[in-house]
């Protein structure tokens, strides 16, 4: 509702104003002598001017109103329900009266899991409670790598430290694997002398098709944004890990991701109407004609390709060329009385029944009914 009528007042003084359900005073205001508060602050009030209704309108809006339907076809998204369902599940008033309700609203949360450095710690009889520092987490990293090995390359580990070497048939065996002073299994090359880190030139051989490399291949691919599996596979070796046949798992895991498959999407394509009865309905042969024209000729321009030839100009005069030709009148009597006999033409010798035509090559008559069909 705009406002009929305003009366301003001074500085820091209250104004009125007139709508169609009064007047109303906004700002500092006062009761009255008898009253024992002096002054009161009536809050503001926000209009806008409406477009004017009209009846259809107010006719849709009271159905609308009651119908039951109207509710259900509003869609909720996926996190809309799980918003919903952590209201109705999770609030839970306490004991001091306050509501609480469990944070942050992610299904999956990502916290810190410091269980093998502090196993460490006790092993070391560490007493201290504080954070865990960087050392303590590579020597955690390095404990889980070395527990995931001797579960899965037992063999392996037993020749290597013989100080036998690889035989030809094992699938390690063009890695060059070797154990470091650490005991962990590691890739060869021919890198020793460079002057990249050791975990760069010689990384950690993780086993394929395995829980830790799953979750190893899930952490980085969020760590890089989910943006794709090439990304994926230069963080995973700029870590330090090699993971045989580590094209397919990555893009095993890319594949199935829900966050890639979601941002992936192709484009929603318009489903194409049904064929016209033209081309569905049986008709007697020429009865609708097209032609197929020819081109364009691509001609080559040093190293560019171009079409030369626009060949929709040549099937527009081939198609009124056609048109003229056989919408002929072989027989002219007169074609501008509409009680006269439809010409013959060379479309009804074909077709064998009548069809709409063209008059003669020349200055089109305004008032010539077939120039109007």
């Amino acid at each position: 509702m705009a406002p009929r009528q305003v009366i301003l007042g001074g500085d820091e003084e209250p104004y009125a104003i007139r709508t169609d359900l009064g007047w109303s005073i906004v700002g500092l205001s006062s009761h009255g002598y008898n009253s024992l508060s002096r002054s009161s602050f009536c809050h503001r009030i926000a209009v806008k001017e409406l477009p004017p209704a009209t009846p259809v309108d107010v006719i849709r809006k009271l159905e609308s109103d009651f119908n039951e339907g109207s509710e259900d076809t509003k869609t909720v998204s996926q996190d809309d329900i799980t918003f919903l369902n952590k209201i109705n599940e999770g609030i839970q008033k306490n004991i001091h009266g306050h509501y609480e309700m469990p944070l942050p609203l992610k299904i999956r949360l990502n916290l810190p899991d410091n269980r093998v450095a502090c196993i460490l710690r006790r092993i070391r009889k560490n007493r201290s409670d504080s954070l865990t520092t960087v050392i303590e987490r590579e020597d955690a990293e390095h404990c889980k790598i070395k527990d995931l090995q001797e579960n899965t390359y037992q063999e392996e580990l037993k020749l290597l430290n013989k100080g036998i070497r690889l035989p030809s048939n094992n699938h390690l065996y063009s890695l060059d694997a070797f154990i470091d002073q650490d005991g962990i299994l590691r890739v060869g090359g021919r890198l020793s002398i460079s002057s990249l880190p050791s975990s760069i030139k010689h990384p950690a051989i993780i086993p394929k098709n395995h829980p830790i490399t799953k979750m190893l291949i899930a952490h980085h691919h969020e760590r890089m944004e989910h943006q794709g599996k090439g990304l994926t596979i230069n963080d995973i070796r700029s870590n330090g890990y090699w993971i045989p046949g580590m094209n397919r798992d990555v893009a095993s895991y890319v594949c199935h991701c829900v966050t890639c498959r979601r941002h992936r999407k192709p484009t929603e394509e318009q489903r194409m109407a049904d064929l016209p009865p033209e081309r569905v309905e049986p008709s007697p042969p020429f009865s609708f004609c097209g032609m197929d024209c020819f081109g364009p000729f691509v001609t080559k321009q040093g190293r560019k390709d171009s079409k030369r030839l626009n060949d929709a100009s040549l099937r527009a005069f081939f198609y009124e060329a056609m048109s003229i030709v056989n919408s002929r009148p072989l027989t002219v009597d007169n074609l501008s009385d509409p009680h006269c006999h439809e010409p013959l033409m060379r479309n009804h010798l074909l077709t064998m029944k009548s069809a709409k035509a063209l008059p003669p090559p020349g200055n089109f008559v305004r008032e010539d009914m077939y120039s109007r069909k």
